[in-house]
């Protein structure tokens, strides 16, 4: 039976419950409190599509119903040691409805234990299961082997029997974990992993595999090092004026060159020092510089271009933090710039085009990576700013991914903010979502 079927959010259980509630009891009475112990005969899942299948077990968050007697006489409810919130709303003489906790249990009984107000425990024989880990990011996909990132995700659990372990292309075994939490664990990337593909977890309650790639080069449009056939980009400020190839104050390379944006000092206020701050790709379908769409050919498909996500690579030293102005990431339409017949940076200050305003400092004041090469993932469904973060007049469309633009400006006009600029960016690329 598929995880997804039944694992349901507590977020949405009034949604769900509504249409739960209904099959369960027609018309519920006004919740009064009764006395003695409640009766449960069987239990079955909540949803409506689902209200004929009696179950034994259920996954962590999952809504289910009680069916049984005096069920109003239940004053607190237990799955394992996890105490579940108990909603009178839900609550009738012969149904409750049930989300289960989503807490990993100290101790495994297998039981519901129901609580009356006199303080005397029923028990009830369920399994509460716990799925497999779920990956849905990590921290650095382009790190080194020897070098140490962090897993993101859910049901990272560490039994001392079956100890966690992570699994990399090739099926290259990674047991060297450390700070494990149900959502996130540090592993060391072993010496012998170097090919791209997807990142396993294995826990006690089995395998996990990620959507994201390790060493991911799906959808590449810049890795100044010859991808596409591309050193560097095209336009007025190609990136040939920001590329790195070899280590600089704070940073070693990543995977070859990367460019690197530094300015001493700029405000959110001004128009930037673009040679210092930006890079351009600016088609020219007549001298080898295709269309970023055409370029990426079966790697993307521009009609459903919300079914992707824009990442790369960034490297920020702890000593040049960040505390100011956008870095603006600007797809663009052929129509709109190109080299052939209309070169131009009029669209960079305009507010009529699309575009992902990526600022990080904006949370904490200030954002750095301590050196480390860190993965940004921008779902294209969030380009919808203009340069200080209005509505944009025209949208995203299947047409605005000719050319790409990076540059450090604007972000907010509601203070002017000063800052120094030193991002270090590597392996642009537009992937499926996660």
């Amino acid at each position: 039976m598929k995880l997804n079927k039944y694992l349901s959010s507590i977020i949405l259980l009034s949604g769900v419950l509504g249409f739960a509630l209904t099959s369960c009891e027609d018309q519920p009475d006004k919740f009064e409190a009764t006395g003695g112990t409640p009766v449960v005969k069987y239990v079955r899942m909540a949803s409506v599509e689902s209200a004929d299948s009696l179950i034994e077990a259920a996954y962590m968050e999952s809504v289910i119903c009680l069916v049984g007697d005096n069920l109003r006489s239940i004053n607190e409810i237990y799955f394992n040691d996890q105490k579940a919130v108990l909603n009178t709303s839900y609550l009738t003489d012969h149904t409750f409805i049930v989300a289960i906790p989503g807490g990993i249990p100290e101790e495994v009984t297998n039981k519901i234990y129901m609580v009356n107000k006199a303080g005397k425990t029923t028990e009830y024989d369920f399994k509460v299961l716990v799925p497999k880990p779920v990956i849905t990011s990590v921290s650095n996909e382009w790190a080194k082997p020897g070098e140490e990132i962090t897993i993101y995700g859910d049901f990272f659990i560490d039994d001392p029997n079956v100890p966690l372990y992570a699994t990399f292309p090739g099926n290259v075994k990674a047991e060297e974990v450390s700070n494990i939490t149900k959502n996130s664990f540090n592993v060391i990337v072993p010496d012998n992993a170097d090919l791209e593909g997807s990142i396993s977890v294995t826990s006690i309650y089995g395998t996990g595999q990620s959507s994201l790639h390790y060493r991911d080069t799906r959808g590449m449009l810049f890795d100044w090092d010859g991808v596409n056939g591309l050193e560097i980009g095209n336009g007025w400020r190609s990136g040939a004026d920001v590329l790195q190839t070899g280590a600089v104050d704070g940073i070693e390379p990543l995977d070859g060159n990367y460019i690197l944006f530094n300015k001493e000092s700029m405000t959110n206020a001004d128009w930037p020092d673009e040679d210092a701050v930006s890079f351009n790709y600016w088609p020219n379908v007549t001298d080898g510089h295709p269309e970023l769409s055409t370029m990426l050919g079966d790697d993307f498909d521009p009609t459903n271009w919300q079914d992707y996500t824009l990442k790369f690579e960034v490297c920020i030293p702890s000593s040049k933090p960040w505390t100011g102005v956008a870095l603006n990431c600007i797809f663009t339409s052929y129509a709109e710039v190109n080299m052939e017949d209309n070169p131009t940076n009029s669209y960079i200050g305009s507010d009529d085009n699309s575009r992902a305003l990526w600022s990080p400092w904006s949370t904490t004041g200030s954002y750095d990576t301590g050196g480390r090469w860190t993965t940004v993932s921008i779902p294209l469904s969030n380009f919808v700013f203009t340069r200080y973060a209005d509505t944009p007049k025209v949208p995203l469309s299947a047409e605005s991914f000719s050319g790409l633009t990076f540059i450090v400006y604007a972000g907010s006009q509601t203070s002017e903010l000063t800052s120094q600029i030193y991002i270090a960016i590597d392996n642009i690329r537009l992937v499926p979502n996660n």
